[in-house]
Formats: C-alpha cells, structure tokens, sequence
C-alpha cells in the first residue's frame, strides 16, 4: 500500500471466481459462483494502484450456475459444503497457502481503466491483465486464469468424466467514491 492508499470497506467490493465444467459427465455436474467473502482492499487513486488480499479459505461456493444466472436450488447444503472442503483442502491448500493477493496498476481511459498487476496464489505469482468498466457507481473487471498456471490441478469426479475447466473467471467489482 502506498500513502495515499484508501481502504474500501467491504460493502464497496465484490469478488467472485467463476467455474465451468466439462467432460463427459459435465451434464451431472454443477457451473459455479464461488465468493470472497472475507477480502481488504486498498486503492489509490492518485498513483493508480490497486492491493487485495483474499483470505483463501473464506473463498465459498455461493450458488450453481445455470448459463450465467445463479440456479440457487441447484445445490444443497451438503453438497455446499463437500466442495467448499475440496475447494478448502485439495485445490487450494488454505493450510500452506492462506492468502491470495492481487497487487495492480491501472490507468483511466475514457470510462474505463487498463488493469495490470499480478496474483499470487498458493504460493505461485502471475500476470494478469483486464479492462475495468463503469457500471454505474461501481467499476468491474474480469479475467480468466489457468489454474494450471499457479500449480492446481482442476478439480476431477467420476474418474475424470467430469472435471472443472482449467479456466477460471474472476471478476472483481469496485465502488469508489470520485
């Protein structure tokens, strides 16, 4: 964080990690919206930087996805809860790896910002770049990750016949008071 830097509170930022699946058994499976809900993040606004970290094991299955709309009685409690603990134990290794920090610059265009930072998760860095828009009083930007690219293998049932693609999105919404 640099001097400047503001702390949004979290009611002033979302962030969400999509999933999709594939293989021969993708029918069974479930798309998914997984929530950070325990996040910080600080932008500064005069140097055009922007710091997250995401406290891994707050990173929770929010709904099944049908398309790109939530199906909220796609899913049950239980079966909430088994993938939040592969999600928890296997994929991300909360134990070992706890944070997930996002560290970025970015630059204003024309109602819309160039994003270009790196992630850090489960130990590995990478670039990533996204385009943030205005949607209103908030600004969102995704972009896709590779799990493979940080060291996870994509989560596989079914002796593979049904997997999650090695693609993630993020999305990540902002609101700042300008």
């Amino acid at each position: 964080m640099t001097d400047g830097a503001i702390t949004l509170p979290p009611a002033s930022v979302t962030c969400e990690v999509l999933t999709r699946r594939e293989g021969v058994l993708a029918a069974v499976g479930h798309d998914l919206r997984i929530d950070a809900t325990r996040s910080s993040w600080s932008v500064d606004p005069a140097r055009g930087t922007l710091a997250g970290v995401i406290e891994a094991a707050g990173l929770l299955v929010a709904s099944a996805l049908r398309g790109d709309r939530d199906d909220p009685g796609a899913l049950s409690a239980a079966d909430r809860e088994m993938i939040d603990r592969a999600m928890r134990d296997d994929v991300l290794e909360v134990r070992r790896f706890p944070e997930i920090r996002v560290d970025a610059t970015f630059e204003r265009r024309e109602g819309m910002a160039l994003v270009k930072g790196v992630v850090t998760l489960r130990g590995v860095e990478r670039p990533f770049q996204a385009e943030a828009v205005r949607d209103g009083a908030w600004w969102v930007a995704s972009c896709a990750l590779d799990q493979t690219a940080f060291g996870i293998r994509p989560y596989t049932a079914m002796f593979g016949a049904l997997k999650v693609r090695r693609e993630v999105v993020v999305r990540v919404r902002l609101r700042l008071a300008e």
